[in-house]
């Protein structure tokens, strides 16, 4: 058993570093770009992760990157988001989570923009729903939570205190 787990462990070793590597500058405390089989990066580097700002493609996904700001390894200050069925999002991160202002378009037509925490809005912000509806106020986990006001396609507008995504008064 210990041998099949060694080859197995050395063929890893041997694939993975074919498949990830630095083919064009410093990628270890400078600028450069580096190769996976899943993604591309170029930018600058600190302790051999992206840090400062640089750009990430997705050669899987021709139309998905992340422009803007890293900090040890994930998206960090203001940034770009395109995903691959051409939905974005532009604003200011966290540890690789939407967080701060931003704005979000999905690729069905809504959009949301305001306040995002832990990747889903929280705090003021607004969001436009396709179908026709329209809710301007207070988020909190993605909920509407707080003071708000619900337009609906036919113009009824109900303005007042939402809990957890419902209307309370």
């Amino acid at each position: 058993m210990k041998k099949i787990f060694l080859i197995f462990f050395t063929i890893f070793l041997w694939t993975s570093s074919a498949i990830a590597e630095c083919i064009e500058g410093d990628c270890k405390k400078g600028t450069g770009t580096f190769k996976t089989k899943d993604f591309i990066y170029k930018g600058e580097f600190k302790n051999s992760e992206p840090s400062g700002e640089g750009t990430m493609t997705y050669p899987p996904f021709p139309k998905a990157s992340y422009v803007g700001n890293w900090k040890k390894g994930k998206p960090d200050g203001y940034g770009v988001q395109v995903w691959a069925d051409g939905g974005t999002y532009e604003g200011e991160w966290k540890r690789g989570k939407r967080e701060g202002q931003g704005t979000m378009n999905w690729s069905a037509g809504d959009k949301y923009v305001g306040n995002w925490k832990k990747d889903k809005p929280d705090g003021v912000g607004e969001l436009v729903l396709i179908k026709g509806k329209k809710y301007s106020g207070e988020f909190k986990k993605g909920l509407y939570h707080g003071q708000g006001t619900m337009t609906l396609k036919d113009g009824k507008i109900i303005k007042g205190l939402w809990k957890k995504g419902s209307f309370v008064k």
